[in-house]
């Protein structure tokens, strides 16, 4: 036998189950959860199968736009798509580097390399200004917020200018008269 507590009933009863009960839940449950996994992979499947069929047309009409190409044409246009893979294939390895000194400029300026995104762009020059804007921007901040926390916080005697006291009135350990 086994117990069970009734959740959100806010009370200590508890429900007795039999052996033959507690496997019909286990067994529902399970069931359950085998649904809904079934039907979360048939519908990624689904979406895999859509993906794949809108590649496999878009690669026969380039095809079918290409046979009807003269050899000349067609060479042209083969070489123009290899430059334009070539193209991405290089930007997307230039902004690799981009990514990586954003992040040791971020770090040389004492900001965390999670603002690499933040101040990312496909032009270094745009990136270094980025940062010094952002790194402008956080000593500012970090500015006022100490000049707030240290407003209530002033020594309360012989601080103001042109007053004479020891250290021991200005840090408030002798008796005020």
């Amino acid at each position: 036998m086994a117990t069970e507590q009734e959740p959100g009933s806010g009370q200590d009863e508890t429900v007795t189950l039999t052996q033959e009960e507690l496997d019909q839940k286990i067994a529902d449950a399970h069931a359950e959860w085998q649904l809904s996994a079934e039907a979360n992979l048939n519908k990624a499947k689904e979406e895999w199968a859509a993906q794949t069929a809108e590649q496999v047309k878009a690669a026969q009409t380039k095809a079918e736009q290409l046979a009807k190409l003269s050899q000349e044409e067609r060479e042209a246009a083969e070489a123009q798509q290899r430059n334009d893979e070539l193209a991405k294939r290089e930007q997307e390895l230039n902004m690799r580097e981009y990514r990586i000194e954003a992040s040791a400029q971020l770090e040389e300026q004492g900001l965390s390399t999670e603002f690499v995104d933040m101040v990312l762009s496909d032009d270094v020059d745009v990136t270094k200004g980025n940062i010094t804007a952002l790194k402008t921007a956080f000593d500012k901040a970090v500015e006022v917020t100490v000049t707030e926390k240290m407003k209530g916080d002033s020594i309360r005697k012989g601080s103001a200018a042109g007053e004479k006291g020891d250290l021991a009135s200005a840090l408030g350990l002798t008796k005020e008269k």
